[in-house]
């Protein structure tokens, strides 16, 4: 059978298996299949969907880079935050020396 020979090389994955490799749940995996994200290699036959493991694999990259970009998002965010509080500090030492010398 064609299936099988395909999901026993990897050309093929079930959800289960794009699940794993994702990190996410069969049912995250269900929901990007709805949302057209994955589309299915084969009709869904029996139940079972079936994807291209070329697919999976960039849907992998695009979600490491996303949170490699929202990482440092993050952190150019905290970044400014804490320039932000050391400049207040600063310049709340400088009243409090002005008040103590007048």
């Amino acid at each position: 059978m064609l299936m099988k020979e395909e999901l026993e090389d990897g050309t093929l994955m079930n959800t289960a298996q794009v699940a794993h490799m994702l990190g996410l749940s069969r049912q995250a995996v269900q929901g990007l299949l709805r949302a057209g994200t994955l589309v299915s290699a084969k009709g869904a036959q029996h139940n079972i969907n079936l994807f291209a493991r070329t697919q999976v694999e960039k849907l992998a990259q695009e979600r490491a880079a996303s949170k490699a970009m929202r990482a440092a998002i993050a952190a150019r965010r905290q970044h400014t935050r804490l320039r932000r509080i050391a400049t207040m500090r600063e310049k709340l030492a400088r009243l409090e020396g002005r008040a103590q010398t007048a």
